[in-house]
């Protein structure tokens, strides 16, 4: 099978089609981690990285392959590799204009991204020497989470500030482990901690078997610095996590949030089946927040290229504690979920060197729907990202909205034909802007063609409403 039909047939496909092509996808982008991992170019100054040594050595031995691939895909362990290469041109591995640590020397972020492996390791190292005593670095994301794979549990970095709290992202945090005690300080602070945890509570925690937190056994010796060690709680059987991210002491709308979540993806399950079972794969922990509105509008939902697998949904609540939600935002599920699978095509395209355009930097014109400019590697996702929520929307429509926390007061079929606006607007963006190669054409043609099924199917539902 040639390059091209391969990568359109196989990693680009109508919503909710649910084939072997979820776990080649997952396993062709562990592929393109483990690459990346094993490059001389991601050592940098120091060759002796125990947590490096160790990601290699268990990727060597003898765990089984599905093993290897969950971590290899995690999103904590993608998250080390994009930041190595945003500070490491000679790794080849596509930088990203959304890392917002990217304004920092190469140096630094090296640095950043060696303690983020070493989140991703430390739970390896317990499991192979529960003994293990000694000093590893580790690294806030860029919501200021201390995140290890398979475990629930996190570290939310905060700072009491004169405005507030504040959280501390792409942070360097050292943890000092010895037989009794888990002692956490910044790296430039080494002789100041934040957070004393005993061993067995923090070794606990980092391997995922802590059910239950005594927080008086937590010691906040900083001022300022005000960790919350927090727990994520599974949505429903979906083996998806919910974590809040509250700024303040407390999150009072947290189990608010979490409920609305659980509802909207028992609603998905019963509506677009075969979507729910993409996002279970795909997406693992969904994060809670409540940011209040901004000039340009209301945050909605979000995901990052550098941690697929990981997406934030914004409810904004009134003084009265009600939640202010579009009545669409379901959607944003399937938003959310375009973009994840995105993410990982792009690193599976560094795995084969396959390129979609030539100018994927470049900005585009000032697109009018959006009031700005569109980097064009961007602008090439939107067709596929949007025609999940448009597929999602017309399943939810057949089904006329049941399960839904909310009555539906919304027009369908002006949101419907607004997104079938939207990704045709964008096509037309980027047959006038961008330089596409022979697969990224490819790929174009074949999106189109999924477009065109997807607006027949349109049609009809709008005749029948």
């Amino acid at each position: 099978m040639s390059t091209t039909v391969d990568l359109v047939e196989r990693y680009f496909h109508m919503p909710g089609r649910s084939t072997s092509a979820d776990s080649h996808l997952l396993a062709q982008a562990a592929a393109a981690h483990a690459k990346a991992l094993f490059s001389d170019a991601i050592e940098g100054r120091n060759p002796q990285n125990i947590a490096l040594d160790s990601l290699r050595d268990f990727l060597r031995g003898p765990a089984a392959a599905r093993t290897k691939r969950r971590l290899l895909d995690h999103p904590v362990l993608v998250d080390a590799l994009h930041t190595l290469g945003a500070g490491c041109p000679d790794l080849n591995y596509h930088c990203l204009p959304t890392l917002d640590a990217a304004r920092l020397a190469p140096h630094a972020l090296r640095d950043l991204g060696h303690a983020k492996l070493g989140n991703a390791t430390l739970g390896l190292i317990l499991h192979s020497d529960c003994q293990w005593c000694g000093v590893i670095d580790l690294c806030s994301d860029a919501f200021g989470d201390i995140c290890f794979p398979g475990t629930p549990w996190s570290i939310l970095l905060r700072e009491q500030t004169a405005t507030g709290v504040a959280l501390r992202p792409h942070q360097v945090v050292r943890l000092k482990l010895g037989m009794q005690h888990a002692r956490f300080y910044l790296a430039e602070m080494p002789e100041e901690d934040f957070l004393v945890l005993p061993r067995g509570l923090f070794t606990g925690l980092v391997r995922g078997n802590l059910d239950f937190l005594d927080s008086s056994r937590i010691e906040h010796p900083h001022c300022t610095l005000q960790p919350l060690v927090q727990c994520a709680v599974p949505l429903g059987n979906s083996g998806v996590w919910f974590e809040s991210m509250p700024s303040q002491e407390s999150d009072a709308h947290a189990d608010t949030t979490g409920g609305i979540l659980r509802a909207l993806l028992e609603a998905m399950l019963r509506h677009a089946p075969g979507i729910y079972a993409e996002l279970c794969t795909f997406i693992g922990r969904i994060r809670g927040f409540e940011l209040a509105a901004v000039e340009q509008g209301t945050l909605e939902s979000f995901s990052m290229p550098s941690a697929p697998g990981v997406m934030g949904f914004n409810v904004v609540y009134t003084d009265g504690g009600q939640p202010c939600l579009d009545p669409f935002c379901f959607t944003w599920l399937g938003h959310e979920l375009g973009h994840t699978l995105y993410y990982l095509i792009e690193d599976v395209a560094y795995l084969h060197q396959w390129r979609f355009l030539h100018n994927p930097d470049e900005l585009s014109q000032v697109i009018p729907r959006y009031g700005r400019s569109l980097r064009l590697g961007t602008l090439f996702q939107v067709p596929y990202v949007h025609l999940y929520e448009w597929i999602l929307l017309m399943e939810f429509l057949r089904g006329d909205f049941e399960g839904l926390p909310w009555r539906m007061a919304g027009d369908p079929i002006a949101f419907g034909d607004d997104l079938r606006d939207e990704i045709e607007e964008a096509f037309d963006s980027i047959h006038a802007s961008a330089e596409t190669t022979s697969l990224g054409q490819a790929v174009l043609a074949h999106i189109h063609c999924l477009h065109t099924q997807a607006t027949k199917q349109w049609q009809a539902l709008r005749g029948a409403a």
